[in-house]
């Protein structure tokens, strides 16, 4: 879709539109409801945005910028050019060709030319220009958006002193009409003046859900993240009606990644048929796992002298703010099923790896770390599982083929994937062993070349690796009920942290788990962990799904309900206890709920079945997200996911509460997944460019 550009123009001298608007306070009218209501709950709080101008001292204040001095000969607003519209892509098209028909069209270019006499040849003039842009006519209450030229210099000569260039507008809301002003501070006199102004119209994605205002319900003070980036399945019509939409667009889908602003409008989007997992790298571009293999087309494997076709079966990308393909890594496989090695549920930024190449900022490219099945014959096997086939008792099943986990990293640099870990190594069950009982032994079927496949039990299914702060990577595994401190060099298990699995629980395993460390009380263990990170005074924050805590029967009675527990680990008692806790609505006043009975609990707090993450931010509040939110949640009838940014210091206090929603089709499953905060998308700031010149 094209950007509608209207000309701007020199501004006249009138009132500013929006000089009083670079401070924008959040009010608490709309969420009566939000109340975290343990005993230690503090009320909702009123924050400003961080990284908004506070005082009249800022040189972007209203009071401190000049009118024009006439220093741009030109300045212009491009049409973006035409893109294919989301909404008319079918959702295998995930190729190179395919994304270069979708790029993320919510951008736009601002050019300039400047231009000022020079008293003396041998002058030199250095300035920084910027623009600030907000939706028009006071359609948001963020402060605005600014992004700018770092220091440039105009030379004097023969004639007057000249300075062109351009500038990219991104966090921008689809289909809106945008006021931008072009400011140029001059670094000689400490001033800056208000040299044009002009408005345009942003493109449209094509989806009716993105395009028709704010996707995501935010309710409470405005957050302090800047944009938050989820996963999304989306039909191409949002909840609107078919007729809305041409034929060729019925029946499409949005499988991908977003990103929306304070106020929940869609700023940013990736689709990516079987998208999973993301991160952030150090160049600015988005690192995406995807178990979609998009028709990639693999190179044959070499096999007992034989070459045999190989097929795709998932794929990493990296790809610019733009949504530019920059590089694409498929993970394939040949002959016998049981080397079927698809990638599955995580993408990490793996910024220990940059450090060891010389540093981020020296260049150093990060590695980005992936979860990989692998698969195991182990005869004989009884798998206990509860809560099939409607039933709370449990059943039992034969097993000789398991799908475990390797932990790996892609090499952007020489596009290597090296295995870090075979969690194979650290739990497996013994041949004639039986199973602890779990509601969460699913089944998994793989295959490679052919038409051969294996079904199989997915055994250590890793929800989530993080980089931890001892030199070691965190891996949780939602089937065991289990996170591992794992030394980053590939040599073994730190400690294990367990609620299902046991020191010496496997005689023939290659790596004990190092230290096992045990729970203070049965009320803090966790289940189906997601998002286990470590903070950095080395306490463990983690999402207790819960789908597997006891209690929780098939049709969701008793202790079905979710939190984030933040434990600290004393190594020398080994014992992991409790710090911390967030359920919502309603909260313990102690780890063992005495103060409110477990019924009170399950009835009314959010129960998440899948997924969930747990970030810190800079303002040391907490980022919850419970992503795939049981409908019949008395809080949440809807189904929707619901994140919450928490203030700890003041009691486990939900500051803002967010509602992301999700299609029924896709209730219990992965949902939004994890929520994870993006400081910026192309360097544009909430921050006076001028303050710090």
């Amino acid at each position: 879709m094209e950007a509608a550009a209207m000309v701007g123009q020199p501004p006249q001298p009138r009132d500013r539109r929006r000089g009083a608007a670079l401070l924008a306070i959040a009010t608490l009218a709309s969420l009566g409801v939000l109340t975290h209501r343990s005993a230690a709950a503090a009320a909702l709080r009123t924050y400003v945005a961080a990284d908004a101008p506070r005082t009249s001292s800022s040189a972007c204040a209203s009071s401190r910028i000049r009118a024009a001095r006439g220093l741009l000969a030109n300045a212009s607003l491009p049409a973006s050019a035409a893109l294919k519209p989301a909404a008319e892509v079918d959702a295998d098209e995930t190729t190179a060709a395919a994304r270069a028909r979708t790029k993320m069209a919510l951008t736009q270019r601002v050019s300039f030319s400047l231009e000022e006499p020079c008293s003396s040849p041998s002058r030199s003039m250095s300035y920084v220009v910027a623009a600030r842009y907000t939706p028009a006519n006071g359609a948001s209450k963020l402060p605005p958006l600014y992004v700018a030229t770092g220091r440039r210099f105009a030379a004097c000569g023969d004639g007057p002193a000249t300075l062109s260039g351009e500038l990219k507008l991104a966090r921008l809301r689809a289909a809106t009409v945008y006021d931008v002003d072009v400011l140029v501070y001059d670094l000689g006199t400490g001033a800056a003046s208000l040299e044009w102004t002009g408005r345009f119209t942003s493109a449209s994605t094509g989806w009716a859900a993105f395009d028709g205002g704010a996707f995501v319900d935010v309710a409470g003070a405005t957050p302090s993240w800047r944009v938050l980036t989820m996963a999304a399945q989306q039909d191409a019509l949002g909840f609107d009606d078919p007729g809305n939409l041409s034929a060729a667009a019925r029946g499409k889908s949005f499988d991908g990644m977003l990103g929306v602003d304070g106020e929940g409008h869609v700023v940013w989007y990736y689709h990516l048929a079987g998208f999973e997992a993301w991160d952030f790298l150090e160049n600015g571009n988005v690192a995406l796992v995807a178990r979609r293999q998009g028709n990639l087309v693999v190179p044959a494997k070499r096999i007992n002298g034989d070459d045999v076709d190989a097929n795709a079966n998932s794929q990493l990308q990296e790809v610019d703010v733009t949504g530019a393909l920059v590089k694409q890594r498929a993970s394939s496989c040949a002959g016998a099923p049981l080397g079927y090695n698809a990638l599955s549920h995580e993408c990490r930024a793996d910024r220990a790896t940059a450090r060891a190449r010389g540093g981020v900022e020296g260049g150093g490219a990060v590695d980005v770390l992936s979860a990989r099945y692998g698969l195991r014959r182990i005869p004989n096997v009884t798998v206990v599982a509860k809560g099939l086939n409607g039933s709370d008792a449990p059943t039992t099943t034969k097993a000789d083929t398991f799908f475990g986990t390797q932990i790996v990293a892609w090499d952007r640099e020489t596009d290597d994937m090296a295995v870090l870990y075979d969690l194979f190594d650290l739990a497996r069950p013994a041949r004639d062993s039986v199973t602890f009982e779990s509601s969460n032994w699913n089944a998994v079927r793989g295959g490679c070349s052919g038409n051969t496949t294996l079904t199989g039990v997915e055994y250590h299914h890793v929800s989530s690796v993080t980089v931890g702060v001892e030199s070691n990577l965190l891996a949780s595994s939602r089937t065991l009920n289990t996170i591992w401190s794992l030394a980053h060099d590939g040599s073994g298990a730190r400690w294990t942290l367990s609620s299902s699995l046991e020191a010496g629980h496997c005689a023939d395993c290659a790596d004990a788990g190092g230290v096992w460390y045990a729970f203070e009380k049965d009320a803090d263990r966790f289940y189906d962990p997601h998002g286990a990170l470590q903070l950095p005074n080395g306490d463990v924050l983690v999402v207790d799904d819960g789908d597997d805590r006891p209690g929780c029967a098939v049709d969701r009675r008793g202790q079905c309900f979710s939190r984030v527990v933040c434990y600290a680990l004393d190594a020398a008692a080994k014992v992991a206890r409790v710090r911390w806790q967030f359920e919502w609505p309603y909260g313990f006043a102690d780890a063992d709920g005495a103060a409110r009975s477990a019924m009170d609990v399950a009835a009314r707090d959010a129960y998440s079945s899948v997924g969930g993450s747990v970030a810190p931010l800079a303002n040391g509040n907490y980022l919850v997200a419970f992503t795939s939110v049981d409908a019949r949640s008395a809080d949440d009838a809807r189904g929707s996911a619901l994140a919450f940014e928490v203030d700890v210091a003041g009691g486990a206090a939900a500051v803002s509460r967010l509602a992301v929603p999700t299609p029924l089709a896709d209730q219990d499953k992965q949902g939004a997944y994890r929520l994870v905060p993006w400081d910026s998308i192309a360097a544009e700031t909430h921050v006076c460019p001028f303050d710090n010149s």
